[in-house]
């Protein structure tokens, strides 16, 4: 059995409604075995096995439900227009919008895609994502989608 404790938590968010100030949690195989509503709590264990959370706070894995990350190009430029004002129809007219992603998209090689698509997971997994639904959708037709 591998055991270890997260200690010294200042908040532990369980869900919207239920925050556990100032305590230690206990995990045996990965599985939260025990929460101490003691912060200083190290059951017992080993100092190899406690981590200082230095009263930081634990929150749970953000869900993405709906992402499409296998495509290429950005339309970060898109921000300037929507904080204009611009509606969709606007931004496809100059340029923006899911035929622009689509067009560069269908032009990207297969590894290019799957470069990128490595890229976003990584950067989903830095931000607290732990789990995500990922579509594809760019070629709007079996043949490309496959």
């Amino acid at each position: 059995m591998q055991f270890k404790v997260l200690f010294n938590i200042g908040k532990l968010f369980i869900n919207q409604n239920t925050i556990i100030t100032n305590c230690s949690i206990l995990i045996e195989n990965d599985l939260i075995k025990e929460i101490s509503h003691d912060p200083s709590e190290t059951f017992g264990l080993e100092e190899s096995q406690l981590l200082d959370i230095n009263q930081n706070s634990i929150v749970p894995g953000f869900i993405d439900g709906h992402t499409h990350p296998i495509f290429s190009g950005s339309r970060a430029f898109e921000l300037d227009f929507k904080l204009q004002g611009m509606s969709y129809s606007e931004i496809a007219e100059k340029g923006g919008g899911i035929n622009y992603s689509t067009s560069l998209t269908r032009k990207a090689s297969k590894e290019e895609l799957k470069t990128n698509l490595l890229q976003f997971c990584d950067n989903i997994l830095a931000c607290g994502t732990t789990s995500a639904e990922i579509k594809t959708g760019y070629h709007l037709n079996i043949e490309g989608e496959l």
